[in-house]
């Protein structure tokens, strides 16, 4: 009878998590995902009491998953407010618990958002950490995605610390993935990150190689921000001059998360 009322009692802590999951799930989407650039709504504030609330049920139904999960998304919503401590504090609590619960695709997540934490908060040493460690599981895993897209943010670290080799080989990683994948934004991304080593290495041809191949992208895409962008590359280019600082920083914050 014990057996029973025990496997009764599973099934139901089952269902409860995975309903609640479900609607951690829709929070999580309302508070969205923090890059770089990211910045908090009103919104937030509501969902942050509701999440909490949610993470002292999953403490209850002794659910580790949930609780990595609502740990993650409190962290996202520290960092869209500027509280990157607070955001450092959540993230690393929701490895601990992604450890626990065995999702190691989560644990890569989350390393990556470590970095943006560390690199906002002016720490490269450590944001270069928390990418390898993030690259690490990605490929360890085999996603594609994620370690086209931590490539591409080691080669932003890099970049932005005048390692000009160190990105250029960061960025054709990103872009050899992007190509595997047919993914024509992360072509155009990596493409024109390299126009903007080669501009910066003086390699005007190269460099508008670069630019021309990512707007063949861009194009594809419809993305006329990015095509414009490298319009305005080609022409600091054939006027001598530098890339813009101004897109360097716009472009590459743009690109995390």
């Amino acid at each position: 009878m014990d057996n029973e009322a025990d496997s009764v009692q599973a099934v139901v802590k089952s269902s409860l998590s995975d309903g609640f999951q479900n609607l951690l799930w829709k929070l999580g989407r309302m508070v969205g995902e923090p890059t770089l650039e990211g910045i908090a709504t009103p919104s937030h504030s509501q969902a942050e009491r509701l999440i909490v609330k949610l993470g002292e049920v999953f403490d209850i139904l002794n659910d580790r998953w949930g609780s990595a999960s609502v740990s993650y998304i409190l962290g996202n919503i520290r960092f869209l407010s500027d509280d990157y401590a607070g955001a450092r504090a959540y993230y690393e609590q929701s490895v601990a618990d992604f450890a626990d619960a065995g999702d190691a695709s989560q644990q890569g997540r989350v390393c990556h958002q470590l970095g943006i934490v560390a690199q906002k908060q002016g720490n490269a040493r450590l944001a270069r950490e928390w990418y390898r460690r993030a690259l690490a599981f990605g490929t360890r895993l085999g996603d594609h995605s994620s370690v086209a897209r931590t490539c591409h943010q080691l080669g932003n670290l890099a970049f932005l610390h005048g390692d000009a080799a160190e990105a250029r080989a960061c960025y054709e990683s990103a872009l050899d993935v992007a190509k595997e994948m047919d993914d024509l934004g992360g072509v155009a991304r990596a493409n024109y990150q390299l126009g903007l080593v080669a501009q910066r290495c003086g390699e005007r041809q190269s460099a508008e190689q670069f630019y021309e191949r990512a707007s063949i992208a861009a194009r594809l895409l419809g993305d006329g921000i990015t095509v414009k962008r490298c319009r305005l590359q080609t022409d600091r280019l054939a006027a001598g001059k530098d890339a813009d600082a101004t897109t360097h920083s716009h472009v590459v914050d743009a690109l995390t998360g």
